[in-house]
C-alpha cells in the first residue's frame, strides 16, 4: 500500500497532463478533455483537474478546483511524492505536516502573482 500511495502522488505531482487529460474510473483509462468537451469553462466549471464522475458522465468531479488552488494542489502532490521517494522516515520528514494559515496565505499570493504574470505574457504575445 505504501508503493501505491507513492505512485499516486508521483502521478498527480509529476506525470498527469493537466491541460489535456481526464481520469476515467469507469473505463480505467485516461480520456482527453476534447473527448469530454471540457476544453472551455462552462457554467462556472473550471476543468483544471478532470475526473469523470462514473455515475453521471457529464460531471467533472474536479470542476470546483480554481486557478488559485490548482497550483497549491499540484505542489502538495509533488511535496508528498518527493518525501515518499527520498525520506527514510516519511512521517518525521513532514508528510502529514499541516501548513499554517500564514503559509497557506503566502502560497496563494505567490500563485496569484504567477497566474497574473502568465496571463500578461500570453496577452503580450
Amino acid at each position: 500500500t505504501g508503493e501505491l500511495l507513492q505512485l499516486f502522488f508521483e502521478y498527480w505531482g509529476y506525470r498527469h497532463n493537466y491541460k489535456r487529460t481526464v481520469i476515467s474510473i469507469r473505463t480505467g483509462e485516461a480520456l482527453t478533455k476534447e473527448d469530454k468537451g471540457w476544453t472551455t469553462r462552462k457554467q462556472g466549471d473550471n476543468h483544471l483537474i478532470c475526473v469523470e464522475d462514473p455515475f453521471q458522465l457529464s460531471n467533472d468531479l474536479g470542476r470546483v478546483v480554481s486557478r488559485k488552488t490548482i497550483f497549491f494542489l499540484r505542489d502538495e502532490f509533488k511535496r508528498a511524492a518527493d518525501i515518499l521517494n527520498n525520506a527514510a522516515d516519511p512521517i518525521r520528514s513532514g508528510l502529514f505536516q499541516v501548513l499554517s494559515d500564514k503559509e497557506i496565505s503566502d502560497k496563494m499570493k505567490h500563485y496569484e502573482n504567477q497566474n497574473h504574470n502568465s496571463r500578461q505574457q500570453r496577452n503580450n504575445n
